[in-house]
């Protein structure tokens, strides 16, 4: 990749990170000062649990993001940025001008998402943990649950 274009992404991403640690600032201060409302009712305590839990909330993927940005930042000094983590291709300028903080090519980051990639999928089973004298007999009984039976199987 070109300076210029490097020198570009630099700028979106240092701009994105500005308006995150602003957005988080203010989101910390607003979930502070919802629990210093007075009141009493005790809707109004669940509403402003529930307000305060979703602004952390908020703030938590926002803390991710950052991070990324932190990550994409250092592939800029590197130069190792615009290439994919896995592949080593190229990325395209639409998936950086769309998600600038991206690791992965689009191809790479779905098969990530789908578990193919990288660290195994939490609902797959781990090569050395799989028994398939084991898994015959819970398929049934996952079956019959989704058709809205609810089966105890008895060994």
């Amino acid at each position: 990749m070109d300076k210029k274009r490097l020198d570009y992404y630099k700028k979106k991403l240092l701009a994105r990170r500005e308006e995150l640690m602003r957005t988080i600032a203010r989101t910390q201060e607003e979930g502070r000062t919802a629990d210093e409302d007075p009141t009493v009712d005790l809707a109004d305590k669940a509403a402003n649990s529930y307000t305060k839990e979703f602004l952390f909330g908020m703030t938590n993927t926002d803390r991710t993001i950052l991070n990324m940005i932190d990550a994409a930042l250092k592939r800029i000094q590197t130069d190792e940025y615009g290439v994919c983590a896995n592949c080593q291709e190229e990325m395209q300028q639409k998936r950086l001008e769309a998600v600038p903080w991206a690791k992965h090519c689009i191809v790479c980051q779905e098969k990530m998402e789908q578990g193919l990639l990288g660290k195994r999928n939490q609902f797959s089973p781990s090569p050395r943990s799989f028994r398939p004298e084991v898994t015959p007999m819970y398929i049934p009984s996952l079956i019959r649950v989704r058709k809205g039976v609810h089966f105890c199987r008895r060994g």
